[in-house]
């Protein structure tokens, strides 16, 4: 028994780029203003828990560490260049710091840039 742990990561990596572009949106938590700093907004765990779920906020930290860990493909290179040349780049920002986990884009970004 073989599990070939480079064509997990291929299939994790392409699992989620389609799961951020189907999950990402502009204001995924339905704020009433992005002039308010996320402290103040009275209910955003509850709406953060109601639009961000575990598995989109799993992907959203752990994207790059699954693209890294793939050997180069170039489906995979223009569904990465996509993510980056769309609004998609702003609304993963988003979700990060509503989740609290904005710290881990710099690793992400990184991960991307290494491959």
């Amino acid at each position: 028994f073989f599990v070939d742990v480079s064509l997990v990561q291929r299939d994790l990596a392409f699992a989620s780029l389609r799961v951020m572009e189907d999950g990402l949106r502009f204001n995924i938590c339905s704020l009433e203003s992005s002039h308010l700093p996320n402290s103040a907004v009275i209910d955003l765990e509850t709406r953060v828990k109601k639009s961000i779920s575990a598995e989109l906020s799993y992907l959203c930290r752990f994207w790059g560490t699954h693209v890294q860990a793939t050997a180069f493909e170039s489906s995979l290179a223009k569904n990465v260049q996509a993510f980056f040349e769309e609004d998609r780049l702003l609304f993963w920002l988003e979700a990060l710091a509503l989740t609290k986990s904005l710290g881990s884009s710099e690793g992400c970004l990184l991960s991307i840039a290494d491959w």
